[in-house]
């Protein structure tokens, strides 16, 4: 499979490897390994394990309904007072095949942050190739915001109800953010523009 066709490459696509320094969001769009329209796939490789149904166009197709009944439902009454019985109404699944996709809330909740954190990991080494530190860095910055806008239920969803994750979870989203931040500080030192005082502050607020 090539890495053009694997929407969780870590690396540089031909796509994105032919973006210009200041690409546009619909150029983005037509590079980016990842998108609003393929992250059902991911999140079914992804989970897998967990995942009762094996068919994959099925299970892909729920889904999508799950997860965009939840944006829907969460930003109506809000996650905490959202039950399982409110997406099997919205989604028109029975309680036992909901429960084929997802055991409880938690489990549902842990799935976003952790899609959420899997791209923003993923996203500097789609741009690891751009050998000037300062343009690596307005690239991952320029996607992330691309992201931000392609994943908008995602992020909104995450950064409202990260405080009602489990600590575990909680860690790990706040780890994923750190790591970010390091990468970005690492371009900025590299290009040796800045006081090393300002380094991880100039990251922070990137």
């Amino acid at each position: 499979m090539s890495t053009e066709a694997n929407p969780t490459a870590e690396t540089a696509t031909p796509k994105t490897a032919a973006l210009s320094i200041s690409f546009t969001l619909g150029e983005f769009r037509q590079a980016t390994p990842l998108d609003e329209s393929n992250i059902w796939g991911f999140l079914f490789d992804r989970n897998s394990e967990r995942i009762g149904v094996k068919r994959r166009e099925a299970a892909l197709e729920n889904l999508e309904k799950i997860f965009v009944a939840t944006f829907r439902v969460a930003n109506t009454v809000g996650f905490r007072a959202m039950t399982l019985r409110d997406l099997c109404q919205e989604t028109g699944l029975s309680m036992g095949g909901l429960y084929t996709y997802i055991e409880n809330k938690d489990q549902l909740a842990a799935m976003i942050e952790d899609a959420v954190r899997h791209v923003t990991e993923m996203l500097p080494g789609w741009f690891a190739h751009v050998a000037a530190p300062l343009d690596q860095m307005e690239c991952i910055l320029r996607a992330y915001t691309y992201l931000c806008e392609i994943f908008q239920p995602w992020l909104y969803f995450v950064f409202l109800e990260s405080r009602n994750l489990p600590p575990a979870q909680r860690d790990v989203a706040k780890a994923s953010e750190l790591y970010f931040q390091s990468h970005i500080a690492k371009l900025i030192a590299a290009a040796g523009t800045f006081a090393a005082d300002d380094i991880y502050l100039l990251a922070a607020h990137s």
